[in-house]
């Protein structure tokens, strides 16, 4: 349907001071960053975040997690701490 979609989420957190973003793909390419860290925070940190984009019939959106080095994010298994969710606010 095409359409305003709503997403928002805490799909995952970063492990030591590296880089880390949560990449929105829309139809296989990034569109955009919905959380990116910069280096020199503290361990083991997340936020959430929401995000509104307008999608056309059979668009689809995938989270993507993107970090420095093979241990720059975490995702707990049985989501116990990590989620996203969304849906059609409107259609057009």
């Amino acid at each position: 349907v095409d359409g305003l979609y709503f997403f928002t989420g805490v799909p995952g957190y970063k492990q030591t001071g590296v880089t880390y973003a949560v990449r929105f793909d829309l139809n296989g390419s990034s569109i955009t960053d919905a959380v990116r860290f910069i280096g020199g925070l503290s361990s083991h940190s997340a936020v959430s975040f929401a995000i509104n984009i307008y999608l056309d019939a059979n668009d689809y959106v995938e989270l993507n997690m993107h970090g420095d080095g093979s241990n720059a994010y975490h995702r707990n298994s049985g989501g116990v701490a990590n989620w996203w969710s969304g849906g059609l606010i409107y259609a057009t």
